[in-house]
């Protein structure tokens, strides 16, 4: 049995940073059937759902896919089997651009095999084809139409082109030593450049990244070397030029020994520009990252922090750091302390969607569930950088006023961060002020753009109201709605008032607009009735003017008949012999 467990208490958030962090939109635990439950990867659909790849023991040892919608209830879950009935493991999944999705991971058994599938969006299985010993750890579409899958044969890293069909175009090896295998990959210009990790001499892994042409013949390797362990899993492509890649590495400094999370940036062509860890031994602390995401204006890293000596053992954790690395904030959402789960929960993707948001995806152990393993996803809301306004006059940003009219405008703004906040008002291309408020003047006929921005010395956020100044303007008319729906044989008034300088040499015309398209001019003062005899839609124009200038406000008008509608609604009908029918007509209230 399927069984979505919505976790509706308050998480524990351990932070460490002093920075603003975001809330939790939900958290949601996928069990399907009793058994192990793991989420690899997910990924942020186009139309906004979510897709987790993994594994399910009681979905016949199978490959699983979950699609969610954008609260986390499932839209349908499906276990994948091998022929051989072997354990199937799902690692990264993608979207196609017709809706597909691409699924990559191994195949159980003596050796593993690399494995990829293909399924429709409702999850229905179009094709799979096993391509030989190893596994498949992820998997990019190109802009021309194929995929390339990235992963290992027989302990050395592999490449594979494969066309819509899963049939293999190219097929390349590349060895380095004692063994190594690519885990992450990203289109770039003239190629794809893939990540993860050689052995060296002495069996430790370390860093390895490549840049290949679409035909699979390389066109740099570079190695990275940090510590006496460092692998690289999850990588990301950087606005500026150049990758971002974070994994896996252990410090041997004695004052903090242990398994840190590392940050890599890579130009272009592979060297590297800068190197981070982030804090290792400090309770809290990401050890393993597995992915990591770009916002709108950060990068967020997911992993999780495992000891031993606590409880939970296992802590997932997501660190915020801007273009340059610097850590902004950390979480680590230890819900310990509600007696929900017994071993803790692991991170291992992490995704951005459309607004903004990550979600993470990994594993939890339920307590409820007899220490099983369930599948996890926690969605946290859009980080708020820039100020917020929370009040602002005039309220309405577009408006229009007489010549020489002053107005006063205001603003109140809150920074998430606390920092202090400046402003600065212009009008057009003129500085005018620097406080929270101003009185301007509209001194000569025109349009008016009226700005003020306002900073924490990061980021910047801005209003603007659009005012014109006139001679003369319509400042109110009846009645007050545009829009009506009326009885047919109904009188209207229609009225305007007029706001001006010089009210001499004002006049005023009204245009009414039949049924069929026709305009005919009904009036020439300030207010005008009409009657509307005949059902179907008008408007009604009423214009003040002088000279060259003029203002005017228009209203649409449905007439209807006596009868409002009827049922059925297509007047001739044909029926089998002695067949009853129902009328309806509804009166025009």
């Amino acid at each position: 049995m399927n069984r979505l467990c919505h976790v509706l208490f308050p998480l524990i958030l351990l932070s460490i940073n002093v920075f603003a962090q975001p809330g939790v939109a939900w958290y949601r635990t996928y069990d399907y059937g009793g058994g192990e439950d793991y989420f690899a990867d997910i990924y942020a659909l186009a139309n906004g759902d979510y897709v987790m790849c993994g594994y399910a023991s009681e979905l016949h040892n199978g490959f699983l896919v979950v699609r969610i919608d954008e609260n986390g209830d499932e839209i349908w879950a499906h276990g994948y089997p091998n022929e051989r009935g072997h354990e199937c493991w799902a690692y990264s999944i993608i979207e196609a651009d017709n809706g597909d999705l691409l699924v990559v991971g191994f195949s159980g058994g003596r050796p593993s095999i690399f494995t990829a599938f293909r399924l429709n969006a409702d999850g229905e299985l179009i094709w799979m084809h096993e391509y030989g010993p190893g596994a498949c750890h992820a998997a990019v579409e190109l802009k021309e139409g194929n995929f390339i899958l990235a992963g290992s044969f027989n302990g050395h890293s592999q490449l594979i082109m494969i066309d819509d069909d899963g049939d293999v175009i190219w097929s390349e090896g590349y060895g380095h030593g004692g063994g190594s295998g690519f885990y992450t990959m990203r289109e770039t210009e003239g190629g794809v450049v893939a990540a993860g990790f050689f052995m060296t001499e002495d069996n430790n892994p370390q860093g390895w990244v490549v840049k290949v042409d679409f035909e699979g013949e390389l066109i740099w390797s570079r190695e990275h070397v940090h510590d006496s362990y460092f692998l690289l899993w999850s990588m990301v492509s950087c606005p500026e030029g150049g990758f971002l890649l974070t994994g896996n590495a252990i410090n041997r400094n004695i004052f903090y020994p242990g398994y840190y999370a590392p940050l890599l940036k890579i130009n272009d062509n592979g060297f590297q520009e800068w190197f981070r860890r982030y804090s290792p031994g400090v309770r809290g602390d990401l050890q393993f990252a597995y992915g990591i995401a770009r916002t709108n204006h950060r990068y967020i890293i997911a992993g999780f922090h495992h000891d031993n000596m606590r409880y939970p053992r296992d802590e997932p954790c997501v660190i915020n750091v801007n273009a340059d690395g610097v850590e902004m904030w950390r979480e680590s959402y230890n819900i310990f302390g509600l007696n929900l789960f017994a071993g803790g929960t692991t991170f291992k993707s992490i995704v951005v969607d459309n607004n903004d948001c990550p979600v993470a995806a990994g594993t939890v152990i339920q307590v409820d569930s007899s220490g099983c393993y369930n599948g996890v996803v926690l969605k946290i809301e859009p980080e708020i950088l820039e100020p917020q306004f929370i009040y602002y006059e005039p309220e309405d940003t577009v408006f229009t006023v007489l010549q020489g009219d002053t107005v006063d405008f205001l603003v109140r703004a809150h920074d998430a961060q606390g920092d202090e906040l400046s402003y600065l008002w212009t009008v057009g291309d003129d500085t005018v002020s620097r406080d929270t408020t101003i009185t301007y003047c509209f001194e000569e006929l025109g349009e008016y753009i009226v700005t003020c921005r306002v900073s924490d010395g990061e980021f910047t956020a801005s209003i603007n109201w659009r005012v014109t100044a006139v001679e003369f303007y319509i400042v109110d008319f009846r009645p007050d709605s545009t829009e009506m729906t009326i009885r047919r044989r109904s009188e209207v008034d229609f009225a305007v008032d007029v706001r001006a300088l010089d009210y001499e040499g004002l006049g005023y015309y009204w245009n009414l607009v039949d049924r069929n398209g026709m305009r005919q001019e009904i009036g020439d003062e300030d207010s005008v009735r009409v009657r509307f005899d005949l059902s179907g839609d008008y408007d009604v124009e009423g214009v003040v003017w002088r000279g060259d200038s003029f203002d005017m406000a228009r209203w649409a008008v449905t007439v209807r008949s006596a009868i409002w509608n009827w049922f059925p609604d297509d007047v001739e009908l044909s029926a089998p012999y002695d067949t009853t029918l129902r009328f309806e007509v509804i009166p025009f209230n």
